[in-house]
């Protein structure tokens, strides 16, 4: 099976399967080319194209700063969800005040973490310190 790399598609195609719907640009590869590429790409580098239209392998971009602290963002966000899944029982507990020392303790420690990850300034990734979690 023939197969091509558009650059304008970032995509690969066949004339079995694609026909006459093939773009102007596409460059033919060979199957060794094309197993490379995928290979490469499972293994986390990112399938572009070379100033001829060929296709090559890079490294992703490295994340710009607003992206980094977006990324921080979502972890906050999660790590406050689990938090809270934690505390909720313990909290039941303490307040029909039937909570073991244990409960007691645990419920301090997970409320404390939650303090903790709450005052995180996101904007300040990828330099975060985050809390380990209660064990």
């Amino acid at each position: 099976m023939t197969k091509f790399y558009s650059a304008s598609t970032n995509g690969f195609y066949s004339e079995e399967i694609n026909g006459d719907t093939i773009p102007k640009d596409a460059v033919e590869i060979t199957d060794d080319e094309w197993g490379a590429l995928l290979d490469g790409q499972s293994k986390g580098k990112l399938i572009s194209s070379d100033k001829n239209g060929g296709p090559v392998l890079k490294e992703y971009p490295a994340p710009t700063s607003l992206q980094l602290a977006e990324m921080a963002v979502f972890e906050k966000t999660r790590l406050l969800a689990l938090a809270t899944v934690a505390i909720d029982p313990l909290q039941d507990a303490a307040d029909l005040e039937i909570a073991t020392d244990k409960e007691a303790a645990s419920l301090k420690a997970w409320k404390t973490y939650r303090v903790r990850v709450n005052r995180i300034d996101t904007s300040k990734s990828p330099n975060i310190e985050w809390p380990r979690a209660p064990e």
